[in-house]
């Protein structure tokens, strides 16, 4: 089980380390091709749209032919979309790298069904927590890549994460096993399955619920880049990678170490509840931050707050299914995210041209309203 944990979490290190090269590197490479900020807005949305509808098809090829099958797929189509993106002439050969790696997006759900595999309920949220920390430590290297090779040309960062992630396929075919002990002939129909899970009590608030949180991250990570240079004299594009990777170690550290320590003892509920309150009031405060360094102190307590609720609420959801459904489960969560992901970039630039401060403050508030929601919060268990 060890070497099998081990695998996962190379594979959502790896994962972490493209999705935190992209973040501050997509903005200026499309700009750099004449892209308005509605249309890096847009280029954010493809992937997510696209993995709205491939990643519950990859979660039930998990279910139907097995978690190994759906992840190597997963990975063969990353590495497609980076080497498209990395020889991308023009705008659209951009669009169509995100289209290809979203469609075949499944890496972050199957690795959540492998650990509903392997782990009991009650070390559910740890297990996600140490994903959570793999996450954290890509997003350290990630940013940092984009940071030190962006000088070289937009290209450089891509193919580096082309050779990690064509690294992690072979380390995947070589050494991950099987883990779903019985499969089942079951419709392969994306729609159909995100509309099952909707239709669940309990279920469908859980993931209403990562939904809305999934949107206020869309909305302030991807703008990231745009708001600090606009709002902070000083700051160049390798800065803005520094800083994505600083943010990264301390999401790294306190999923690594805070969420493994006291999951137990706060429990999935509250510390749910506890990461919305926090992470709302470090996003409140850093929009309106003036200076860069206040800004980017306000932003830890808004990574502590995202380090509680994502294992939280994947933890809450992966208990109430069995484990012949968590592929599709973590699909149809995965949709909800990517769909959360296609609104947050398009609503995250359009604030960030009316009123740059409102790209934080909008989600902050999302956060704060959250909790108050008691007649659906108090039927978690």
């Amino acid at each position: 089980m060890k070497k099998t944990l081990f695998v996962i979490f190379a594979i959502l290190f790896v994962n972490a380390i493209g999705f935190g090269l992209i973040i501050p590197l997509l903005p200026f490479y499309a700009k750099h091709y004449g892209a308005s900020f509605w249309v890096i807005g847009l280029l954010f949305g493809t992937f997510s749209i696209a993995q709205l509808l491939g990643a519950p098809f990859v979660g039930s090829i998990a279910d139907r032919y097995g978690r190994r099958p759906a992840l190597l797929l997963s990975l063969l189509g990353t590495a497609i979309g980076f080497a498209i993106m990395a020889f991308a002439q023009n705008l659209w050969m951009l669009f169509l790298g995100r289209l290809i790696d979203g469609l075949s997006g499944g890496n972050v759900s199957i690795a959540r069904a492998y650990i509903a595999d392997l782990l009991s309920e009650k070390d559910r949220a740890k297990g996600y927590g140490i994903l959570g920390a793999a996450f954290g430590l890509g997003f350290i290297i990630g940013p940092a890549i984009s940071g030190f090779t962006m000088p070289l040309g937009y290209h450089v960062p891509l193919l580096i994460a082309l050779g990690f992630t064509l690294l992690t396929l072979l380390l995947a075919w070589l050494y991950l096993p099987e883990t779903l002990s019985q499969k089942q002939k079951i419709s392969l129909n994306p729609i159909q399955q995100l509309l099952y899970f909707l239709k669940m009590p309990h279920v469908n608030t859980l993931i209403l619920i990562d939904f809305l949180l999934w949107s206020t991250f869309a909305i302030y990570q991807t703008t990231f880049p745009i708001f600090v240079k606009g709002r902070f004299s000083g700051v160049e594009e390798h800065h803005v990678g520094y800083m994505l990777s600083f943010l990264g170690g301390l999401g790294a550290f306190f999923q690594g170490f805070l969420v493994r320590r006291y999951a137990h003892r706060l429990g999935d509920k509250t510390m749910l509840l506890l990461g919305m309150l926090i992470g709302g009031a470090g996003l409140f405060f850093a929009a309106f931050s003036p200076y860069l360094w206040l800004f980017l102190l306000m932003m830890i307590p808004t990574t502590l707050g995202n380090s509680f609720m994502v294992p939280a609420i994947l933890s809450l959801l992966s208990k109430k299914v069995p484990q012949t459904m968590q592929g599709r489960l973590q699909g149809a969560t995965s949709a909800a995210e990517s769909l959360a992901r296609i609104m947050g970039p398009v609503i995250g630039y359009a604030l960030l041209h009316w009123y740059p401060q409102s790209a934080y403050a909008l989600p902050a508030l999302i956060l704060f309203l959250l909790p108050l929601w008691s007649k659906n919060l108090n039927s978690l268990k």
